[in-house]
């Protein structure tokens, strides 16, 4: 019980800390181009890079999954 609340932390600390970096670097880009344009599109481009590689790995999973490969 102990070690899934570490985990839990961890993984919330990494979250926050990801956010922020990510947070700065938009601010930034923003700062830098003078224009909003440039991180939204950045934005759009990473989440919609994730949002491939989800559907990727849970592609590849329900394939393993029908052949029954572990």
């Amino acid at each position: 019980m102990r070690g899934d609340r570490r985990r839990a932390l961890a993984g919330t600390c990494a979250g926050v800390a990801m956010t922020a970096a990510a947070g700065v670097l938009l601010s930034w880009l923003r700062a830098r181009s003078g224009r909003l344009a440039a991180p939204v599109l950045l934005h759009a481009a990473v989440n919609s890079g994730g949002l491939v590689a989800a559907h990727a790995v849970a592609s590849r999973s329900r394939r393993q999954d029908s052949r029954g490969v572990p």
